[in-house]
């Protein structure tokens, strides 16, 4: 969509028709709400912030919403767009139709539909035209809180997405900016879908940080970054991004160039791994994270299929974690010394 990144500069305002004023409490406010009718003519005002979800065009679902939409034999779509204005300017013009001063509508959930509709209307395709409701007076941080109550407590979105919103959480932000800077660093799914070159998802970067610091697997979003918050209180944003860029460092040189490379970016593989790195001693100066050279070669020498096999596993993490230890034990003198943990 071309107004997905930002704001129509060529318009001032939007007509809503069949509209009638009101208003809402959210979030510990007061906001005036304007539902009503969009026509076609006026769906370019629409955009699509950057907490949104990215369109979903290659799953057939978007082609049943552009049939759908057809005024002539199209089913019809029964739910309204979610919109929200950051003005309040709005004026009664005639009857049932109000005219708000902007030039955006900020669109919170029915993004798939509207896809749809735009997909016709660049066709030259007639479109039916949208029931919305429209929240006036709101401001981004508002907005990205409603995204999460409507996607994450009511409507499922990717955890992914949410993790990528968590602006406030000062690890998050600077994971993801390591992810981003770091060469050779695996590409990170930040959206619902995985686009290409993506190797590993938001989830497993945020959640593999926690893990490398001793924390169990399967935290819900919320688990994730309230430990992540913790880690930060205790040892630093700095020193966190820093180990978890190390450990994706150690996954090149312990597998790359082995029977395990295609293997190396498997959930449970990386979830093996740093448990077992965040269990034991060995692989630790104070808080910092330092596998040496022999360790990692001892890893490279590991017997694979035991690692394939334990994959195959229900608790498939644990299982590579035990295969790693038998691998480091097979040696003389290279006990694992078990690391406490100040958490």
């Amino acid at each position: 969509m071309a107004n997905a990144t930002g704001p129509s500069t060529a318009r001032t305002s939007v007509k809503i028709i069949e509209a009638a004023p009101g208003s809402a409490r959210l979030r510990g406010r007061q906001l005036i709400v304007v539902r009503g009718t969009l026509v076609p003519a006026e769906f370019d005002i629409i955009v699509a912030p950057p907490y949104q979800r990215q369109l979903m065009v290659s799953t057939g679902k978007q082609d049943e919403l552009v049939e759908a939409l057809s005024p002539t034999d199209g089913i019809g779509i029964p739910d309204d767009l979610l919109l929200c204005c950051r003005t309040t300017a709005y004026r009664a013009i005639g009857a049932g139709e109000i005219l708000i001063d902007t030039d955006a509508l900020y669109i919170l959930d029915g993004l798939q539909r509207y896809g749809a509709a735009m997909v016709r209307r660049r066709q030259g395709w007639p479109t039916e035209p949208f029931g919305v409701k429209i929240l006036l007076g709101t401001d981004e941080e508002l907005e990205e809180r409603l995204f999460y109550q409507v996607n994450r407590l009511q409507t499922k979105v990717a955890t992914d997405v949410h993790l990528r919103n968590a602006a406030s959480n000062a690890a998050c932000v600077a994971l993801r900016k390591m992810s981003e800077n770091t060469p050779g660093f695996p590409d990170v799914k930040w959206d619902q879908a995985r686009g290409s070159g993506e190797k590993i998802t938001a989830h497993m970067l945020y959640e593999i940080a926690i893990m490398l610091h001793g924390y169990a697997q399967n935290r819900p979003f919320e688990g994730i970054l309230e430990a992540l918050e913790e880690l930060t209180d205790r040892i630093g944003t700095d020193r966190l991004v820093t180990n978890v860029r190390h450990f994706f460092d150690y996954v090149h040189r312990c597998f790359d160039g082995t029977d395990m490379e295609p293997y190396r970016w498997r959930v449970d593989m990386l979830r093996g791994l740093a448990r077992y790195f965040s269990e034991y001693e060995n692989f630790w100066s104070g808080e910092n994270l330092m596998v040496r050279k022999p360790d990692v070669e001892k890893l490279r020498g590991t017997k694979w299929d035991e690692i394939i096999e334990a994959l195959r596993q229900s608790n498939a993490s644990a299982a590579v974690t035990r295969a790693f230890i038998r691998q480091k034990q097979r040696r003389r003198g290279a006990e694992l010394q078990p690391r406490v943990q100040n958490r």
